[in-house]
């Protein structure tokens, strides 16, 4: 965290946490854009899908639904170990 002098939210009595940001992360895990602040998530997802986009050179996924299960909760059979349930 201090490596990446990430912007903090720190509150008496509480361990300091990372504000709000974006990090668009390359696959040699190379920081490439950072966006911050983040007021509104949902346009930040946007943003962040077309920046991957332009990086790649074209479309990439859609953003998924929040509602929508993603598999890396702590329910998650490869998380946690356990056979996917039928």
């Amino acid at each position: 965290m201090d490596a990446l002098r990430l912007p903090l939210l720190e509150v008496a009595g509480h361990p300091p946490r990372i504000k709000r940001a974006t990090l668009i992360v390359d696959h040699e895990r190379v920081v490439r854009e950072v966006m911050y602040p983040v007021p509104d998530p949902g346009a930040n997802a946007a943003e962040a899908m077309a920046a991957v986009a332009k990086r790649v050179g074209g479309q990439v996924a859609s953003v998924p639904d929040p509602a929508t299960p993603r598999g890396d909760g702590p329910n998650c059979p490869r998380i946690n170990g356990r056979a996917p349930k039928p």
